[in-house]
């Protein structure tokens, strides 16, 4: 498990790795902006009602998502049930 955080403090939680994969973090599904896309791990841990909504759109891509891709990701994004889909200002890894 690797630690999320970022300097406005509006979201701390914990991303989930398993196998070297992205997944999820603990209370989302999580999504990655590179290369004028939206990506989502291709096995999240949960399949949310928000992911399938994004999934049917064509709004988010799923792929295999590891560290590297990560820390090389200009945003993240969490969704749920509750939250939508919201976009998390200056996010970085701490180990």
């Amino acid at each position: 498990n690797k630690y999320l955080n970022n300097k406005n403090k509006d979201f701390d939680d914990i991303l989930i790795v398993k196998r070297g994969l992205v997944r999820d973090t603990s209370i989302a599904n999580v999504y990655f902006y590179r290369n004028n896309r939206w990506h989502t791990p291709k096995t999240p841990l949960l399949k949310g009602t928000k992911r399938e909504e994004l999934l049917k759109s064509k709004l988010i891509y799923p792929i295999d998502i590891d560290l590297d891709f990560v820390k090389k990701s200009e945003r993240m994004a969490i969704s749920n049930a509750i939250l939508g889909f919201k976009v998390i200002p200056n996010f970085k890894l701490i180990y």
